[in-house]
């Protein structure tokens, strides 16, 4: 059996690898509108897709909020997802790179970042706000 980059993330605390049917379980959730299931699905992902953007655009404002377009992204195009075609985090970290890849052909700042970056704690507030999820008190951000 050939392992995903799903395969190999982590779903909530539990630090027990997500097995790609639970992550396209997520995005079935997400389809009809399941808020938890996005939240479920930021938490695992944000990071990686936050530092594919960053090291691609090379600007931290924008990596932040091409972060947020993804997961908007993913919550109005989830019930257009074909499990057939690619993996959950595949499909996902493909809008990142694309996202990303738009956003530094039209912006030449050159920006220096450190070594070690995270996304500020206010991500899924905005997203959410984004969405229309009224409910923001959940901070999957915070550590």
């Amino acid at each position: 059996m050939n392992a995903t980059l799903g395969d190999l993330l982590y779903g909530d605390s539990t630090k027990i690898p997500v097995p790609e049917a639970d992550w396209a379980q997520l995005v079935q959730s997400i389809a009809p509108g399941d808020r938890d299931a996005l939240r479920a699905l930021y938490a695992r992902a944000h990071y990686l897709v936050f530092t594919l953007i960053l090291r691609i655009a090379n600007d931290y404002e924008s990596a932040e909020e091409l972060t947020i377009e993804v997961f908007k992204d993913v919550w109005r195009r989830a019930s257009n997802y074909d499990a057939t075609r690619e993996t959950v985090v595949g499909w996902i970290m493909n809008q990142a790179r694309s996202k990303a890849i738009h956003r530094r052909r039209f912006d030449s700042l050159q920006v220096i970042w450190p070594d070690v970056v995270r996304p500020s704690g206010l991500l899924w507030a905005r997203l959410a706000r984004r969405v229309g999820i009224v409910d923001v008190g959940w901070e999957v951000d915070a550590e």
